[in-house]
């Protein structure tokens, strides 16, 4: 089908160009296209027919033509983009009718935009996203009377973000996140015809204008960039507004209560600011089209009263890092139908009333962690639509555990008070993915249903608990596992031959327990990929092993505090690995699924990414003790971060990252 635009028939398909085409492209149009190839390496052919004797330039890959007069109104090589690089042809102007051009993709190779394609008088949709482009944007682009849509996302653009952009007063959409953009917002942006604006991951600074005037605004975005409230400022003023982005920036001051009059908001992000003050009924009572709020990584105070019914049905509230105790918030009985659930390190030193626990069916995560919660845990006999993620780590939660919810994709309930066996995981399906107990007082042996989790599991932390026995060869039919902690237990025997199958092994912590034999040989066979091997404090004899010699990824190696003997291989000064400074992320990550919707067995499917925390509270980056990333697509991934201890000169370190601290 062939899409109406300027009131002639564009063909939106090489097959609808060949079926419409009644006039070839004039001489001066092909010349310029073939001067912009000419400016271009092509390393794929992705333009292969440009050129060609047989082929009316309007057949061209990328080009269409006005079917009545053959003049060429749109040129999108997004799809064709790979391998080309190059700079923009200066002549492309010669294409007068042009409405619509999508450059995006193309290696610019950090040239600049040219200002000649401020003489596309006709355009009406610029888009030259992730093209590698750098330099100042040209304020001549203010030129383009009858823009609707422009596009600079995800460059390298520095300077200001011209003051002319606001005269242009056609334009809907503008995108120049991801860049380097520094300097104030225009004001003029306040008398704009925008609906959606993104100014995200950039530098800007000052305050935010006076949007009073945007009546057609419907999504505004500046997360990424300095952006200060000016004081006497209307700085929220669009009623018709329906997404309002100002995460990752430096905020400060309150979140104004005229935040309550964008009657159609339906998505506020204000997170990971320098924001403050209290947050009542005002600021959201009215807004009944609200479905999705973060406010996480601010100093706000919540004071929402438990008696009123809010109108809005959530299904993202995310307030990681504000206030929201003592006591446990008593509003959430009003939202029965969020997806995601984050009120981790919110000063809640309360017990966990029953009425909580009745789960929505459709539950992606759930996380508690980082308060101070008492009490112990109910029956959960949920049954969850698919498997969703579930962290209670770092509470004063205690007693054995009780029945949990069998469809889990991932489970922390680390740093608190759990005691019992581990006989609960036989509880649980097949498709865990992350498990993380360490810093509780369980004990006994380890079950022997853990080989159910071979296909899924690639975190595994018993560390620092009161478990015994000679640790299983079940464990070795792990054979997605990539870290293994079961440090500071009381685990007797070898270390199991089974490990060796676990080849996607990167990170071992055996240490603190009471582990004897010698230091296996196939450690070096056949743990490749191993970075960090802590084998401290055991009563591991023998000599070291020269076949250790083949860790060719090896950063940290501990055997202190063992009964070793003989002398350490000459070899072992060629473990070159342990001259990089601090670890890289692709070695320290470890990638799974924290949401799984589909069945087991069905490939993922993976969209963008959204911060959370899984293993304490770290900012967004993931630096610290460890984190987690989602993503929003029907299965959500994520990624651990290791941490070492290791004994360095009579002073235990942990270690992670470029960083250290002490234990």
């Amino acid at each position: 089908m062939g899409a109406l635009v300027g009131g002639a028939l564009i063909s939106g398909s090489k097959e609808d160009a060949n079926m419409t085409i009644a006039r070839s492209c004039n001489d001066n149009e092909s010349r310029a296209l073939l001067d912009f190839k000419a400016n271009l390496v092509d390393i794929n052919n992705s333009l292969h027919d440009w050129g060609k004797k047989e082929k009316d330039c309007c057949q061209w890959v990328g080009v269409t033509c006005n079917n009545q007069n053959g003049y060429v109104t749109k040129l999108d090589l997004s799809t064709a983009s790979y391998g080309l690089s190059g700079n923009i042809s200066p002549i492309l102007p010669l294409l007068s009718q042009l409405q619509y051009l999508d450059l995006s993709g193309i290696d610019f190779q950090l040239n600049p935009i040219p200002n000649s394609l401020s003489s596309l008088s006709s355009l009406q949709h610029l888009k030259i996203s992730a093209a590698n482009l750098s330099g100042f944007i040209p304020h001549q682009l203010a030129n383009l009377s009858n823009l609707l849509r422009l596009d600079l996302s995800n460059n390298l653009l520095s300077g200001s973000i011209p003051v002319s952009f606001g005269d242009l007063t056609s334009l809907t959409h503008l995108d120049l996140s991801g860049n380097r953009l520094e300097g104030v917002i225009p004001t003029s942006f306040g008398n704009s015809s925008l609906v959606q604006l993104d100014l995200s991951k950039n530098q800007l600074n000052g305050s935010v204008p006076n949007f009073a005037g945007c009546s057609s605004m419907k999504e505004l975005r500046s997360n990424g960039s300095s952006v200060y409230h000016r004081r006497g400022s209307t700085s929220i003023g669009c009623p018709p507004l329906q997404k309002l982005d100002f995460s990752r920036n430096r905020l400060t001051g309150n979140l104004p209560s005229s935040m309550g009059k964008l009657l159609n908001l339906e998505y506020l992000d204000v997170s990971s600011n320098s924001l403050e003050g209290s947050i009542s009924d005002v600021h959201f009572l009215n807004l009944t089209q609200l479905t999705y709020l973060d406010l996480s990584f601010n100093s706000f105070e919540l004071n929402f009263s438990s008696q009123e019914r809010f109108g809005f049905k959530l299904n993202a509230i995310k307030m990681q890092s504000c206030k929201l105790g003592p006591s446990f918030p008593m509003w959430i009985q009003t939202q029965r139908d969020f997806a995601y659930l984050d009120i981790s390190n919110a000063g809640i030193s309360d017990r966990i009333p029953g009425w909580f626990w009745d789960l929505p069916p459709g539950l992606r995560f759930l996380n508690l962690s980082s308060n101070e919660i008492q009490g112990m845990l109910p029956n959960m006999t949920l049954v969850f639509e698919r498997y969703p993620g579930m962290d209670l780590s770092y509470n004063q939660l205690e007693g054995t555990m009780p029945v949990l919810p069998s469809k889990l994709a991932a489970l922390n309930l680390s740093g608190n008070k759990f005691s019992g066996t581990l006989s609960f995981l036989c509880q649980i399906d097949a498709s865990l993915t992350f498990l993380d107990l360490s810093n509780n007082l369980f004990s006994g042996r380890l079950p022997d249903c853990l080989q159910k989790f071979q296909e899924k599991l690639v975190v595994l932390n018993l560390s620092n608990n009161s478990l015994s026995g000679e640790i299983p060869s079940s464990l070795g039919s792990l054979s997605q596992l990539q870290a293994l902690y079961l440090r500071k237990n009381a685990f007797v025997g070898d270390i199991p031959v089974s490990l060796s199958k676990c080849t996607k092994l990167r990170f071992v912590d055996l240490g603190e327990n009471k582990l004897s034999g010698d230091i296996p040989t196939w450690i070096g066979r056949t743990l490749s990929d191993l970075y960090v091997l802590v084998i401290r404090s055991n009563k591991l004899e023998g000599s070291l092993p020269s076949q250790m010699c083949l860790l060719n990824n090896l950063q940290f190696l501990d055997l202190s505090n063992n009964v070793l003997s003989g002398n350490i291989p000459k070899c072992f000064g060629n473990f070159t690995a342990m001259a990089t400074r601090g670890f890289q992320d692709d070695i320290i990550s470890h990638s799974y699924l924290s949401y799984v919707s589909t069945l087991p067995g069905t490939p993922p499917n993976r969209d963008f990414y959204v911060y959370s925390a899984m293993n304490r509270s770290v900012p967004a980056g993931c630096s610290g003790r460890g984190g987690l990333y989602f993503s929003c697509g029907p299965n959500e991934e994520a990624l651990f971060i290791d941490n070492a201890l290791v004994a360095w000169k009579g002073t235990r370190r942990e270690f992670g990252r470029e960083s250290s601290q002490e234990a």
